[in-house]
């Protein structure tokens, strides 16, 4: 088990639309949402924290401070949109609201704890807020089980909001509390024409520049967003997306933007932050400055020799090494070099790694998640190393033992059948619903056809008796 502190981290969208018995006609159009919410949930149920901090920018408000609720039990429900029967409930984890604070006033944060008879004073129903109950409905549906801690930000400084981030990582230290902490927030409320603030074009420009920053766990880049870009945006999540990263200030954190979406003019963005251990201190700065730039892709279908064949890797396996063995090595991404030619392009990559001739972790993407191939790959190589759920995470004492791989897909065709499919030649993805399983071409001991298509089904955990399955075929290039 995780020792106590910050033991997850995540941003939660709060729509209300994704509660199914509000959405009800609309919840199509905020799939990718639900599914994120429902999988950052099941995260959240893995780890078994003592006590969830969700912190939002409605309810309670007070200007210059934050508010953290201190009645003994939080409860609340979605009423207020015609809906009957969801009351949630929670004991307050009081013990650490109380430290909270105290480290707040050390960093000269103000945190003020709002108890039933204040929040009377102030016209706060005591009720906790729909921007949290929205997360906490994905977690009671997960199965969470624990105490809560629930707060409102007020237009603090950038650097207030970290600290009270930092005041909550000490507190639970020095509680011995391991906590998981949400920060819920939506991004721009004006990428369309029909959306709740209105249409700004650098709504999405707002958005784009987030989600990224977000990708990279780069809290420099959101701290450095021009404040009229902020202003135009129109948004709501920016205040506890900061207080999120004062909470994992200190820890080496594995990011992954699970979903983003813009249905009704409003930025949704799922994203979770997963601790690894403590930073390690920055590397000296080297004397070169500039990136390397990577070399012309190989012509179709070309393969370099592996390392131990005695010839040179390929750029994409130059990259993809150089991506895990800095991520482990310093406990950051790598900057993303001058995009050649090959790597500028849009594309699906695996990244494989084996040891001693074994596998020690391969994690891909069915088709490009990211702008182009070069961060593809250094996105998988980081989870390859320390996310595939087979193996524990690369150690640093590993990475010389390491070789690498990398995979990069064509895009996939429907097949008939069987009869359209070479295991030597093509993958396949089985499809039914929402579950995708995904094989490889050319593996050892894959012979034929069947197999293949075998293997596949129980990697979308299909039954033999599950029928009206989609086939796909896709080339691979394999780099070495």
């Amino acid at each position: 088990m995780s020792p106590a502190g910050i033991v997850f981290g995540a941003l939660s969208p709060h729509p209300p639309v994704v509660v199914p018995e509000i959405g009800e006609r609309n919840l199509e159009q905020v799939q990718a949402t639900r599914d994120g919410l429902q999988q950052m949930a099941a995260l959240v149920a893995e780890i078994r924290p003592d006590t969830v901090v969700i912190i939002s920018p409605h309810g309670p408000v007070v200007r210059d401070a934050v508010t953290l609720l201190a009645s003994p039990i939080l409860e609340g429900s979605f009423r207020e949109f015609g809906i009957a029967g969801t009351s949630l409930r929670y004991g307050n984890d009081l013990r650490l609201v109380s430290r909270i604070a105290a480290e707040g006033a050390e960093r000269e944060v103000t945190v003020f704890p709002a108890d039933p008879r204040q929040l009377d004073t102030f016209q706060f129903s005591g009720d906790l807020h729909y921007s949290i109950l929205v997360p906490l409905y994905y977690l009671k549906q997960a199965g969470v089980e624990c105490r809560l801690v629930a707060g409102a930000v007020g237009p603090l400084p950038d650097d207030q909001l970290y600290a009270f981030g930092q005041a909550v990582a000490a507190a639970s230290r020095e509680l011995g509390v391991r906590v998981a902490y949400i920060a819920s927030g939506d991004l721009s409320h004006r990428l369309t024409d029909g959306a709740p603030a209105g249409y700004d074009p650098l709504g999405e420009v707002f958005d784009q520049k987030v989600v990224e920053a977000l990708s990279r766990a780069d809290v420099s880049a959101l701290q450095k967003l021009e404040p009229s870009l902020v202003e135009r945006a129109g948004e709501c999540g920016l205040g506890p997306i900061l207080t999120l990263f004062g909470a994992l200030d200190g820890l080496r954190v594995l990011p992954e933007i699970i979903s983003y979406e813009g249905p009704f003019g409003v930025g949704y963005c799922v994203a979770t932050f997963i601790p690894k251990g403590p930073a390690a201190k920055p590397a000296p700065e080297p004397v070169a400055k500039t990136p390397p730039r990577l070399e012309p892709e190989a012509g179709p279908g070309e393969e370099t020799a592996p390392p131990d064949g005695g010839g040179s890797p390929h750029p994409y396996v130059r990259l993809a090494r150089l991506s895990l063995e800095t991520y482990v090595r310093e406990g950051r991404r790598i900057a993303l070099p001058p995009v050649s030619p090959g790597l500028d392009r849009r594309a699906g990559a695996f990244v494989s790694l084996k040891k001693h001739g074994d596998l020690r972790g391969c994690i891909g993407t069915i088709e490009a998640t990211a702008p182009n191939l070069a961060e593809e790959i250094i996105r998988n190589a980081i989870q390859a190393g320390t996310a595939d759920p087979r193996f524990p995470s690369v150690t640093e004492a590993e990475l010389a033992e390491l070789v690498y791989s990398v995979d990069v897909l064509e895009p996939a065709e429907p097949v008939r059948g069987l009869e359209d499919l070479d295991p030597k030649v093509y993958g396949v993805i089985v499809t039914k619903g929402r579950r995708t399983g995904l094989l490889l071409p050319d593996l050892e001991g894959i012979d034929s056809a069947q197999d293949q298509v075998s293997i596949a089904r129980q990697k979308a955990g299909l039954q033999p008796d599950d029928t009206e399955v989609e086939l796909y075929r896709f080339k691979v290039t394999r780099y070495r």
